[in-house]
């Protein structure tokens, strides 16, 4: 074995040369080394292929600055001389709180290895290989593992950290991020999911500036204020242009982001844990295990970001049967009948939903019976996680129950220790992990009073999640396409409710809630079929019918977002089949406009060589339908068009 090959390795994915690292995806490139005389980790590389290692020397300035604050770091402590925010803050027995982590060893496997008790991405040997970096405090004996894990073919980088109390006295870990990046443009912008109850992900741009921004969640859930996911992108890019990149962490308990642009002009993003919530004690020989976070990076824009986290979340995070598969139509209780029902009622409303066509009856809340009685907000079951267990494993052993909605309805007002969140988490994970287990046949949808639990940690176990509270079709348009930044279609619910619209009292026609529905992967009514008019009933068998056409390619294509409603008075999106050869285009009106031309729509990601049919009305290149576009006649407020295509 010649002296290159002892000192080279080659994984899928990874290469490491001697204690220079590099994890290459298809289009990608990550990159770092042990610094030699600190040993320290220093970044190198995030961003675009890049074939070689290039000599990276700290920045030159016209003054003075420590050397350790005008580096990218791989993992920053506190501490010594990095003024910036760091990633980890350990306190010893003593109070101290000073931490000097240094290259210890490191380790590359194919495949992936899970996180114990935690969700988690996972993947085939040949899918995905995994790099550990071991770093030591010789002063404290605490050592950090650092997990690296690539998937090439959606150019994501999954990180995740083990730290382990190798001493004989207790320490408390006050602050622990999953990844820290440290990037070396400073004009950089930042995206968000922020809202509330009934606004959920509503998509946020701003400036990164000087100083440390973020956000993030202290109710002991990934809640509805604001969603663990962040983007970060190059001024010029747009949806289908520039460099943009993608952090998720997959997670559902109280959780922080953190931007920092720091006076030497480096851009350093920062996700994990809430540090508010943790304080984690750990004795001698115990670990604490962070969430993982993803981080994915796209050349092909904002939208580009978004298909590689789809398809990666797709076929490498949710399980179970259902996530490839259709999602059948159903209908949901709660709008139409809230706490007030009986089993007379709940009968009567099971056999009108199964005259509209409806394949799947949901009774939502209320259902917990005398011994626990769900008579309002208030009362529920017990919180234990065995009694959880049984007590839900009973009642699905007791009838053939097909669906099962898991819904949260409360933050943590009372924490008595920081860790309880955490604590928490760990102990829901477990129940859910139990049951999906025990009843894989069960179709699982999370819920948490709407989107307050939408996060990759909830989809590792339930393949589709309750989007909002909010079903005003107008507002959806904005809480789906948000959504969709970071999440596939095929795991939002989405329902045709009744109108007046209860939350917004809007009236809008039933084609153009229906066809906003139909974006979500688990379309369905919920509303009381006795109450539907006459007008909009007739009209319910020809959109179930669509439905069905449209559903398949939903659970299973890419989203190309055409027009951010936002941004547009048109708001449109369209979903193409992984193969191709199936598409659809979704078109709304939001407002008419009187004496306007009517816009043309160019649409995306098409084959330019490829002939379309459109709803079997004419034939058309794909060059022409991306370059001139389509041009449909939309009339009055509230219109819509849902367009089929199919390659010939």
């Amino acid at each position: 074995m010649s002296r290159l090959q002892m000192v080279r390795s080659y994984y899928t994915g990874i290469i490491v040369d001697g204690k220079s690292f590099a994890l290459n995806g298809d289009h990608s490139s990550y990159r770092f080394h042990v610094d030699e005389l600190t040993g320290d980790l220093h970044s190198d590389h995030f961003g675009g292929s890049a074939t070689e290692s290039m000599a990276m020397l700290p920045p030159a300035v016209n003054g003075w600055v420590d050397m350790i604050g005008r580096v990218r770091r791989e993992y920053p402590d506190l501490g010594r001389g990095d003024f910036r925010i760091p990633a980890l803050q350990i306190r010893q027995s003593e109070g101290y709180t000073v931490s000097d982590l240094q290259y210890r060893s490191h380790r590359v496997t194919q495949g992936k290895p899970g996180l114990p008790g935690l969700p988690a991405t996972f993947g085939a040997e040949d899918e995905v290989s995994t790099l550990v970096v071991s770093l030591y405090d010789n002063y404290s004996s605490i050592a950090v593992d650092l997990s690296y894990s690539i998937f090439p073919k959606y150019d994501a980088i999954v990180r995740s950290v083990n730290i382990t109390n190798e001493g004989q006295g207790n320490i408390t870990i006050d602050k622990a991020a999953s990844l820290s990046v440290d990037l070396p443009f400073e004009d950089m912008e930042m995206i968000e999911l922020r809202g509330d109850w009934a606004r959920e992900a509503m998509r946020i741009r701003r400036k990164v500036d000087y100083g440390t921004q973020g956000f993030g969640s202290t109710t002991g859930y990934s809640s509805h204020l604001h969603n663990p996911f962040l983007a970060l992108v190059s001024p010029e890019t747009t949806e289908s242009q520039g460099e943009a990149w993608g952090f998720s962490l997959v997670y559902t308990g109280s959780f922080s982001v953190e931007v920092e642009k720091g006076s030497q002009g480096f851009t350093r993003a920062m996700l994990g844990f809430n540090p508010y919530q943790l304080s984690w004690p750990l004795g001698p020989g115990q670990t604490l295990t962070t969430p993982e976070v993803v981080a994915v990076y796209s050349q092909a824009g904002v939208g580009g970001l978004s298909r590689k986290f789809h398809r990666l979340y797709r076929n490498h995070l949710m399980r179970g049967q259902y996530v490839a598969q259709p999602r059948p139509a159903l209908l949901n209780s709660w709008e139409g009948l809230y706490f007030d029902y009986n089993e007379s009622t709940v009968y009567d409303l099971a056999q009108e939903a199964a005259q509209l066509g409806v394949k799947l009856f949901v009774l939502d809340d209320g259902w917990f019976g005398e011994e626990y009685p769900r008579l309002n907000d208030t009362a529920g079951l017990g919180d234990w996680e065995e009694f959880i267990i049984e007590s839900v494993s009973k009642i699905l052993s007791s009838a053939p129950i097909s669906y099962v909605k898991w819904d949260n309805n409360r933050g943590f007002h009372e924490t008595p220790v920081p860790g309880i969140s955490h604590s928490y988490m760990l102990g829901i994970y477990h129940v859910f992990e139990v049951l999906t287990s025990r009843f894989p046949d069960v179709l699982w949808e999370g819920c948490a009073s709407g989107g307050g639990r939408f996060d990759p940690g909830v989809l590792h176990y339930f393949p589709q999640i309750w989007t909002s509270d909010n079903t005003d079709a107008l507002d959806r348009i904005f809480i789906q396409f948000g959504t969709s930044l970071a999440y596939p279609p095929s795991a939002m619910g989405a329902h045709v409710s009744a109108v007046p619209n209860h939350i917004t009292g809007r009236t809008i026609p039933i084609k153009f809630r229906a066809h906003v529905a139909m974006m979500g992967g688990s379309f369905g009514l919920e509303l009381n079929p006795a109450e539907i008019s006459d007008v909009d009933k007739v009209q319910i068998p020809d959109l179930m019918a669509l439905n069905e056409l449209v559903n398949p390619i939903v659970i299973g294509g890419d989203l190309w977002r055409l027009n951010l409603p936002e941004e547009s008075n048109w708001p449109a999106a369209m979903v193409i089949s992984e193969d191709g050869s199936q598409a659809v285009l979704f078109y709304f009106q939001v407002r008419a406009l009187y004496n306007h031309a009517l816009p043309r729509l160019r649409l995306q990601g098409l084959d330019p060589a490829a002939s379309y049919s459109l709803d079997n009305n004419g034939t058309y290149s794909g060059a022409t339908l991306m370059s001139t576009g389509v041009q449909y006649a939309l009339e009055g407020d509230y219109d819509s068009r849902v367009v089929m295509i199919q390659r010939v």
